[in-house]
């Protein structure tokens, strides 16, 4: 008997990854085909399988012809329990029969191999009903950097606290994740600056032509009796959001990505679902082999891009990243729009196991990529095997950003709320240096920043990568300190013959960065003793929170006071009601509340978010009589009953989305009138949407209007009214040698506007 492998997903589970796509925008049809579909393998809808909370799914083989065959669709409204009830028996795990060469991929995982990678039982969704786990038996082959910790410097000996930006996610989002699931945290993978830097702080935007702005906040240190905090706050502008985008997404289809193709295929169609008109989009896969899937496709039209994801096929194998990153750049040069954002998503666990696999050769294989002009994003998945690693590698030495993803949450936080900072670079290369001055601070320890700490030749040397931020990114610092004067001198911006020039300076920031264009740019600000009074805002309180959640989670060795006890009194501080965290409980709030439930203290009892109260109704306008402030349905003068209002709109043009009006109130487009009803060949009738709801067939389109060589205009019809001429025959459709638009029938290309060549 033969064996056909799928994902089998629970029914709540399956509903799930419906509604996820239905919140990316996308219409019926296309839903039933990305949640029934991943990378060539079906996805079935089955009543007994367990919830997986991880939202990893393994391949499993059935029968093939076999009632699973025939199992419940979302879109089959029949009799489901039989049927899933006769198939069940027929599930079995990909376990020892195919790992013996019936079919099981290279590189699957030994526990996989054996038949041990059941799904875990079904949980309440966000409880924790377990103490906190000890650390696990479980073997794991993760990696990561690990660096040691920032030590306490005198300003005397060590005058600056010099680092790059991070505006990575990639620990905060295992972090949460780990701590959800109640499972052991590795605390060699937090980065206290990345649970820091994820917080959506309230900063102020920078003014004028500047890239970002810069700030500073002091208070006293909760977890050091004695010590101070200063916080530096930066805040990237706002980019364009009419920058074209030409995107590769280079996706690993090797074995050890199997089981997260679902999360992956998710996350891709999440990126694809913001792209817009005049955007570009080119998918490549890659295992031990690499093969480009789709070249430069317009991303108007939904279905095409929808297509071009499902076209990807999940192979197996061994991992070559380095050879898919190579060609991905090449391609992407061949390609290059110098009027567009030209980056490389890169999906993958980081288990490069074939061509260049070292941290080190990976991080010098990707500087060579840097003055290309081509961006890089890295999206990690797993948890067992993924190389964080390498991810950070590539990240800080290709002009990128990373971050991971272990379920929907992370896909919306982090690439489809968060996609525009994650695409356009502001400004690249960002170094930050502050200089304390040795009169008022004895000793300072820059918290976190472990792995990104620069010397000052690496400060100054402008050829020497460092992290980048985006649109609106926020980067924060917090630096802990002990007032008084230095002991000892060393050459320093404060210990000079000019010193006395600088006795009102607290502090002395200073940025080195390059414009997306290369153009070397130095930031500075002086930090008076002024500007230290009033630094009591929530930015710093919630820093501080974040910190004392870290130094915990990290174990680290100058956690000092920190404790459980303060870790609870400054979140109740901040949340006294357990609101915040209700709100959102797979955030910040949420995360720590679990943190310290998990630990044995009591959280307050969760609120469910308020439902909105809607506004009493206002009185509406008699269109007949002209009576005013009308409460009722009918108008109380001449009995007109209330005018229904206008369903919103999204518009065509420029995308606004929710509009009421006649007109966009952005780009002044003008509401399109709603098609007619139209029938389907399958027998439904009277169809008002786009495609039909028996058979998914799409709308035909209606004949373009046409001129008769008589002057009249505007026939719909196939003969003149005025003449009786018949309507021309269309043009044959032609393919754009510029941009690629294919099944063109007007004279010009309507992506890039090319005139056809007759």
């Amino acid at each position: 008997m033969t064996m056909a492998q799928r994902y089998m997903m629970n029914e709540e589970q399956f509903e799930q990854l419906r509604d996820f796509y239905k919140k990316l925008g996308y219409n019926e049809a296309q839903v039933k085909r990305l949640s029934e579909s991943c990378f060539g393998y079906p996805v079935v809808c089955e009543s007994r399988e367990a919830y997986s909370p991880d939202w990893t799914f393994h391949l499993k083989s059935v029968p093939e012809h076999s009632p699973m065959d025939m199992a419940y669709s979302a879109y089959s409204y029949q009799s489901r329990g039989a049927m899933m009830g006769m198939a069940s028996a027929g599930v079995i795990d990909m376990g020892m029969t195919q790992a013996m060469g019936m079919g099981a991929a290279p590189g699957m995982g030994m526990t996989q191999a054996m038949g041990m990678g059941k799904a875990a039982a079904p949980a309440a969704a966000g409880a924790i009903s377990a103490p906190f786990p000890g650390p696990s038996a479980e073997f794991s082959a993760a990696e990561t950097m690990n660096p040691r910790e920032n030590e306490p410097q005198s300003p005397m000996d060590a005058s600056r606290a010099i680092f790059s930006a991070n505006v990575n996610t990639g620990s905060w989002s295992y972090l949460r994740n780990m701590l959800n699931l109640n499972k052991r945290v590795d605390s060699s993978f937090v980065r206290i600056e990345e649970i820091l830097n994820s917080y959506p702080y309230k900063l102020d935007p920078p003014t004028g032509g500047d890239l970002f702005s810069v700030r500073t906040e002091y208070a006293s240190c909760p977890w050091n009796e004695g010590e101070d905090l200063m916080l530096v706050e930066m805040k990237a502008k706002k980019a364009d959001d009419a920058v074209r985008q030409n995107l590769v997404l280079l996706i690993d289809v090797s074995g050890s990505m199997m089981d997260n193709w679902v999360l992956t295929q998710m996350s891709a169609a999440a990126i694809i679902s913001k792209l817009k008109s005049g955007d570009t989009l080119s998918i490549i896969s890659y295992s031990d082999r690499t093969e480009t899937v789709v070249r430069q496709i317009g991303c108007a039209d939904r279905d095409n891009c929808v297509d071009a994801l499902l076209s990807v096929k999940g192979v197996g194998g061994c991992t070559n990243g380095s050879e898919g990153l190579q060609n991905a750049y090449e391609y992407l040069r061949e390609t290059y729009d110098p009027a567009a954002n030209n980056r490389v998503f890169i999906f993958t666990d980081g288990d490069f196991n074939f061509g260049v696999t070292s941290e080190g050769g990976l991080a010098d294989f990707i500087c060579k990529k840097r003055e290309t002009g081509i961006y890089l994003s890295i999206v990690g998945y797993g948890r067992d095997n993924f190389k964080d690693n390498k991810m950070e590698a590539l990240a800080m030495n290709g002009n990128g950003n990373y971050t991971f993803v272990s379920n929907p949450e992370d896909i919306l936080d982090n690439l489809w709320d968060k996609l525009v900072s994650n695409l356009v670079t502001i400004a690249k290369d960002v170094k930050i240096s502050v200089e304390f001055n040795p009169l008022y601070v004895s000793e300072y320890r820059l918290i976190g920043y472990d792995a990104r700490q620069l010397t000052q030749k690496e400060f100054d040397d402008t050829e020497k990568a460092a992290d980048g931020i985006g649109s609106e990114h926020n980067v924060v610092a917090l630096i802990s300190l002990k007032r008084g004067a230095a002991a000892r001198q060393s050459s320093s911006r404060y210990v000079t013959a000019q010193a006395e020039n600088n006795r009102e300076e607290f502090a002395f920031i200073e940025v080195h960065y390059k414009s997306p264009a290369g153009e070397d740019l130095v930031y500075t600000k002086a930090v008076t003793l002024a500007e230290l009074e009033g630094g009591n805002t929530d930015n710093i309180r919630t820093a501080s929170l974040l910190a004392v959640f870290g130094l915990l989670v990290k174990q680290s060795e100058y956690s000092g006071g920190a404790s459980l006890k303060l870790l609870q009194k400054l979140i109740d501080e901040l949340d006294p009601d357990g609101v915040r965290s209700g709100e959102a409980p797979y955030g910040h709030f949420g995360i720590i509340r679990k943190y310290l439930s998990a630990k044995g203290i009591k959280q307050p009892e969760r609120r469910a978010p308020a439902k909105p109260v809607a506004p009493p109704p206002e009185g509406w306008t008699c269109p007949i009589c002209g009576m005013e402030a009308v409460n009722g349905p009918f108008c109380p003068n001449c009995g007109t009953k209330k005018p229904q209002a206008p369903a919103a709109w999204d518009c065509p043009v420029c995308g606004a989305k929710g509009n009421t009006s006649s007109f966009c109130p952005d780009c002044g487009a003008k509401k399109p009138e709603a098609p007619a009803a139209w029938d389907c060949v399958c027998g439904c009738k009277g169809i008002a949407g786009k495609f039909c709801p028996d058979c998914g067939a799409k709308r035909p389109e209606p004949p373009a209007p046409w001129d008769c060589v008589c002057g009249c205009k505007g026939i719909a019809g196939k003969f003149c009214p005025n003449c009786g001429s018949k309507k021309p025959d269309a043009p044959a459709a032609w393919t754009c040698p510029d941009c690629g638009r294919t099944g063109i029938t007007s004279r010009y290309c309507t992506d890039c506007g090319r005139r056809r060549q007759d």
